[in-house]
């Protein structure tokens, strides 16, 4: 196994500048933060279903 470094740092300093100015910083609307839970949610339950399909039918006697 090998374990790199890769760092913005070897860049030359106008790259490193310009990357450094990039807002990385959300601001999501209380309305997106909800529905980002919403989605959350919902997506763990689909999850949880399909895997309890899924192993449903693992153990079900093949056709």
């Amino acid at each position: 196994m090998a374990v790199e470094l890769v760092s913005f740092g070897d860049l030359p300093p106008a790259d490193l500048a310009a990357l450094n100015a990039i807002s990385t910083r959300l601001r999501p609307t209380p309305e997106q933060v909800d529905g980002t839970i919403a989605a959350g949610r919902e997506a763990v339950r689909v999850t949880r279903a399909c895997v309890r399909r899924s192993a449903g039918r693992k153990n079900a006697p093949e056709s």
